[in-house]
């Protein structure tokens, strides 16, 4: 074989022969003996030569690198590391997309030991240099990283991951030094980090092999910047970040916390041992402090690092232990040392901790009562504060124990920040000390002059002094009414309550003053007139005692009453025998009468018969036709755009039979004899009853469901099969793959969703059948378990076709691997709609969870739509599965800062309850962009907009749509995120329709590349609008750049932020016309506009002057960055009004809303003709009429009527062919 010198030169003499000299190469290296040499001939004719080469070359190469990527890992060599680096850099010489499988198999050559082999230039720095800081650790180090980088380039890094964790499992049991830095590489890569999901079963084992390595004697953690200090840290931070289940590995993490903080964590700076406890504290401890029992051992551990010196590692504590102060039950064990480290002043936060450690153990914060008085003289104002939010519950109980310190009290009653806590505690300790505030009462008073909102403490130590003696309340009085003629309306009853307080006790006092009261009985302030009565009244000596008086008066009154009525009965007792022999004759005169009447009935019952016998007649010559035909046939007969032609052609009928039919006397008798014949009575009369209602035909549809509704009354009513609540998801699924979807049923019903499943139905055949009908009836919504099998089932068929007949709102889950839309008779319908993917690599365990949280919160979000959840049936696993968005800020009502007692305090938190806050920009998107806009969310809010969010909306006994619906019409801009599955999407297809209907200004953000405007009906309301690029990176990772600004500044035009908005709970009158004008528009809306683009001439009249003020289409295209607009497809173009049926319709919210056909033709063709031209009888007959789903407005949703239960139906805009 050649040496490496020799396949160099031949590398250098013709660089394009890869294909001649790559198996040299291969053997070369594999025969190379230089393992620390960092530089090589080989090496570099490679790397400056053959990558070269090979990257021009477009992959072409791609199986000759991947051998020599190979090769360079199996040799283990310092430049061959190297060599592997540069090549993991540069993608057009291996894409890693299409080599899943090999790539695992590099990773997993890490996982062999390794002997560190250090050159001269590592022995020049000595033996204590690092293994990471060495020529070959390093170059090891890099070729992770760079390997890491390639594999999040190509999108592979997620899949390989668990494979890198299996990898790490080895490398952390008794680990070398070349192991430790392949593993920290690994574990701590920040811009290209490896997933935790799925590996939470990895972790137990992960965890122990650490602890026993700690453990073993050979492990020195003294400096946290060492290689294993690192590597440890590396794989705690990472794990504990990005893994789910912590109950799983809780153990495992807390003999590791224990093992850690059994050393010594003291000095600056801290240890390793201190790192880790700071990353268990931050990422497990906190992370989890909502979970007791997860959390319980690791407590006294936190408070144990409140006592070390280290400053760092004793905040970290304190604030740990503030992540969970309110739950008392953890911190009452260690309730002196946290008292203890507070006096200490080792941090203001555990301030917070006292007052929940008060209601829990009285006795603990009660033994060190002098000590925490004796400090507040030295506290700064913080800690100043959590001391009196503590006195305040110890003033209710042990007002005895501040009495010593109300001189220093008194000193703070005059700092502005915290007088009103300090006031608080005082009123409530003069009610039982009432002679300590005899002179300090003037001070107070000049308190609540500077601070207005103390009123209602200082008027209450002003009324427990008033009721120490008669000079008291002489003196406490008159300061009160003095007060009562200069305060506020709002306080005016407060202070009148006090006076009357110290008037249970001196009322004479009291009515020294009345002359003062009475005026305010004209005020016009809440309760204050009522409260002057009660002075009033009370003064006066109205009691219950001169009330029984008056009760006796009345009774007295009542007995005289009574005598006269008894009086007034004889008197009418013998008027009535004078009305009962007039009465006797009266009756007689009504019998011949009643003669006469008999005579007559005979007649018309003989009228009546001849009429019935004729209408048996006619019956006989239409013998399958209902008898209600007839009226429907005098109203279809006569001529009219709508009449019995269009009938026809409605129901299938050929252009043929039109023509014969128009021969006869009676043609609409002789359509639904044919019809009736043709097919069973309840479809033909549901068919009927829907043709008449897209025709618009309101007048003939009455007749059916006035018909319906009558049959109804006739029909014993059978047994409910079902519940009172019948299911509103029906789960559609093939019995394979039953043990998945119980598990995914049990779920939804933890979440508040109850599911149909045929589980449990007893009977076969039609009885089955029968139920599966009844339980899809009753279904909102509807969920196919999408698998191999489910699309050739015919059974699964029939549901499938059900649900769309039905008009149900369909969602598919995808619960194993299969081709999308599956092939079959399904693919048609589901071609149309987004699938939700549940299964993944994972191996299914029987009652387990197989999918991710974030699928199933999808899918939880779409099922909102559609159906509330029940409160009843939600569990503390799902109570709060909406996505969280904590971290942006939240609109904050301008009110008055001033605060009031008991009555004013309720009347004013009755109030505000009844206010909302308006929104005024509405944000439209697609859930696939939803990181991006809660960034965009955040930024606008703290600009002052306020913005409606549908994650915000969650919860609550409403569906989604009539949030969304109330937050369109309700605000003053709609901004649409537009990307391509949002211009796909149905739901999004109809906010934007809404905001059309409802002429509110729309601002498109272009968040992906994509033609302008989008396909499909998106394309006519978004023509003529400017888009705003934000397709960058850099702005949608922050919102700071020059795009915003331009958002900001059109949101300014429309919407304002120095105020927010509220509105009502109940409207005013003077919003109501508003809001009935907003619906007129929207029921003149068609439905789906985007789809058909018709409008009224009252609509087009609307829109010009809105048009005028906009700029030319063809300046608006010109100055938008447009992408190229593809020619492909004519039908695409953005001006089409053909519908594009490929697009998926997304679900509705009302099962029983009214199905709007779409037409595929043009709608010109028919609007002209008098007979419409009919399809083919091969296409569409009789006995085959085909019901097309369309997609509905949520805006104006409305019943769709069944032969069952009859519904009066709105006139359609559209009449379509079908």
């Amino acid at each position: 074989m050649p040496s490496t010198e020799e396949v160099a030169e031949l590398i250098k003499k013709d660089p394009t022969a890869v294909d001649a000299y790559m198996p040299l190469v291969l053997e070369a290296i594999r025969d190379d003996k230089d393992i620390a040499g960092k530089y090589g001939d080989l090496k570099d004719a490679v790397a400056d030569q053959v990558l070269k080469e090979v990257k021009t070359k477009n992959n072409k190469y791609e199986k000759h690198m991947l051998k020599l990527c190979e090769t360079c890992l199996e040799k283990r060599a310092t430049k061959y590391y190297h060599l592997a680096n540069d090549m993991f850099k540069e993608k057009q010489i291996i894409n890693w997309k299409q080599h899943i499988a090999l790539a695992e198999k590099l990773i997993k050559t890490f996982e062999v030991p390794v002997a560190l082999v250090r050159n001269k230039n590592d022995d020049w720095w000595g033996e204590e240099r690092a293994a990471s800081d060495t020529e070959m650790g390093g170059a090891l180090n890099d070729c992770i990283e760079a390997m890491m980088e390639g594999f999040d380039r190509d999108k592979i890094l997620k899949k390989v991951s668990k494979c890198m964790v299996e990898v790490l499992v080895k490398l952390s049991k008794m680990p070398n030094e070349l192991q430790i830095v392949a593993g920290h590489a690994f574990s701590s890569s920040s811009w290209h980090p490896l997933s935790w999901d799925g590996t939470e079963k990895m972790l137990p084992e992960l965890y122990t092999n650490l602890y026993e390595w700690m453990t073993s004697g050979n492990v020195d953690l003294e400096s946290q910047s060492d290689d294993k200090s690192r590597f440890i840290d590396g794989i705690l931070s990472s794990s504990l970040e990005g893994a789910g289940s912590p109950s799983k590995y809780a153990k495992e993490i807390y003999k590791i916390y224990q093992y850690v903080l059994t050393q010594d964590l003291d000095g600056q700076p801290y240890s390793g041992y201190g790192l880790l406890a700071l990353t268990i504290n931050s990422g497990f401890v906190t992370k989890n402090c909502g979970n007791q029992r997860l959390i319980r051992d690791f407590v006294p551990g936190v408070v144990k690092m409140l006592k070390c010196d280290n400053e760092q590692l004793m905040m970290t504590a304190s604030a740990c232990i503030t992540s969970f102060y309110q739950q008392v039950d953890l911190l009452a064990p260690c309730a002196d040392d946290v008292m203890e480290a507070f006096l200490d002043g080792k941090s203001d936060l555990l301030g917070l901790c006292l007052k929940p450690l008060y209601g829990v153990s009285p006795e603990k914060i009660l033994s060190r009562f002098d000590q925490l008085a004796e400090a507040m003289e030295d506290m700064n104002q913080t800690n100043k504060t959590y001391i009196y939010m503590l006195w305040d519950d110890v003033a209710k109980d042990n007002a005895k124990l501040l009495v010593p310190h109300l001189d220093l009290m008194m000193d703070d009653v005059t700092n502005a920040q915290i007088c009103h806590q300090v006031v608080l505690i005082l009123g409530t300790m003069s009610v039982k000390f009432p002679g300590k505030f005899v002179d300090k009462i003037d001070k107070l008073m000049r308190v609540a002059k500077q601070t207005p909102y103390t009123i209602h403490a200082v008027s209450k130590i002003v009324a427990s002094v008033g009721q120490i003696n008669e000079k008291q309340a002489e003196r406490c009085m008159k300061i009160l009414v003095d007060k009562l003629k200069t305060i506020e309306d709002t306080w005016l009853s407060v202070i009148m309550m006090d006076m009357k307080r110290i008037g249970r006790k001196h009322v004479e006092v009291l009515k020294k003053y009345r002359a003062d009261i009475e005026p305010f009985m004209k005020s016009q302030a809440m309760g204050v007139p009522d409260m002057v009565q009660s002075l009033i009244d009370f003064m006066e000596g109205r009691s219950l005692e001169a009330l029984a008086d008056d009760v006796e008066d009345v009774k007295e009154d009542v007995q005289n009453l009574d005598d006269r009525v008894t009086e007034t009965e004889e008197n009418v007792d013998r008027l009535d025998k004078t009305v009962t022999e007039q009465g006797q004759e009266i009756d007689n005169v009504k019998n011949e009468v009643t003669e006469q009447g008999q005579r007559l009935g005979d007649l018309e019952e003989l009228v009546d018969d001849t009429i019935v016998r004729v209408d048996e007649i006619d019956r006989k010559t239409i013998t399958n036709a209902p008898k209600w035909s007839r009226d429907i046939a005098n109203l279809l007969n006569p001529e009219h755009e709508h009449d019995w032609r269009f009938l026809a052609i409605r129901l299938g009928f050929t252009g043929e039979d039109v023509r014969n039919w128009a021969l006869s006397p009676d043609p609409t008798m002789a359509i639904l004899a044919e019809w009736y014949t043709i097919h069973k009575s309840s479809e033909a009369t549901f068919a009927i009853l829907t043709a008449l209602q897209d025709m618009g035909r309101d007048d003939a549809a009455i007749i059916v469901e006035e018909a319906l509704q009558a049959a109804d009354k006739v029909v014993p009513k059978a047994a409910p099969d079902i519940s009172e609540k019948p299911p509103r998801v029906f789960i559609s699924y093939q019995w394979d793959h039953q043990p998945e979807v119980k598990v995914i049923k049990e779920h939804l019903e933890k979440a508040g969703f109850n599911c149909w499943l045929d589980i449990g139905q007893m009977g076969g055949g039609d009885s089955l059948f029968a139920k599966i009908n009844e339980g899809m009836r009753a279904a909102k919504v509807v969920l196919c378990m999408c698998t191999e099998k489910y699309s050739k089932s015919e059974n699964c068929n029939k549901e499938v076709n059900l649900a769309n007949l039905l008009n149900k709102p369909i969602i598919p889950v995808l619960i194993e691997k299969i081709d999308w839309p599956p092939s079959g008779s399904m693919s048609m319908l589901f071609a149309q709609l987004l699938y939700i993917q549940f299964f993944t690599d994972k191996e299914y365990v029987r009652g387990e969870k197989f999918w991710e949280d974030a699928k199933f919160a999808e899918l939880l979000g779409q099922i909102s739509y559609h159906v509330a959840p029940d409160e009843e049936m939600i569990t503390d696993e799902y109570r709060n599965w909406v996505p969280q968005i904590d971290d942006l800020p939240k609109v904050v009502k301008k009110a008055n800062e001033k605060k009031s007692t008991d009555d004013n305090t309720k009347s004013e938190k009755a109030t505000d309850q009844a206010q909302e806050i308006i929104p005024q920009v509405f944000i439209s998107y697609q859930w696939d962009k939803q990181t991006e806009i809660k960034t965009l969310y955040s930024r606008l809010t703290s600009l002052g907009f306020s913005c409606w969010l549908d994650i915000m909306q969650m919860g609550g006994g409403d569906p989604l749509y009539s949030k969304i619906d109330k937050g369109i019409r309700n605000a003053k801009v709609v901004v649409s995120i537009v990307t391509p599955k949002y211009a796909l999407s149905a739901n999004c297809r109809r906010e934007v329709s809404l905001t059309d209907a409802l002429r509110k200004p729309i601002i498109p953000l272009l968040m992906q590349r994509m033609t302008w405007p989008p396909e499909g009906p998106m394309s006519m309301p978004f023509a003529q609008l400017l888009y705003i690029d934000c397709t960058g990176e850099s702005t949608q990772k922050e919102f700071r750049d020059a795009k915003f600004d331009e958002l900001v500044q059109k949101l300014k035009e429309h919407a304002t932020v120095e105020d927010a908005v509220f509105q009502s709970a109940s409207p005013s009158d003077t919003e109501k016309p508003e809001i009935e004008e907003a619906k007129q528009v929207e029921e003149k809306s068609p439905s789906p506009p985007a789809a058909e683009n018709t409008k009224t001439p009252e609509a087009e009249e609307k829109e010009e002057p809105a048009q005028q003020n906009e700029p030319p289409k063809e300046d608006a295209i010109e100055d938008q960055k447009l992408q190229p607009i593809s020619t492909e497809d004519p039908a695409k173009f953005a001006g089409s009004t053909v519908h594009q049926q490929t697009q998926p319709p997304k679900e509705d919210t009302e099962e029983d809303q009214k199905l709007e056909p779409m037409s595929t033709e043009d709608p010109a063709k028919f609007a002209g003709s008098t007979v419409p031209e009919a399809r083919p009888q091969s296409e569409m007959g009789p006995k085959h009429v085909e019901v097309i789903q369309p997609e509905r407005s949520a805006s104006a949703p409305k019943e769709r009527a069944r032969p069952d239960s009859p519904k009066k139906k709105k006139k359609s805009s559209v009449c379509a062919i079908l």
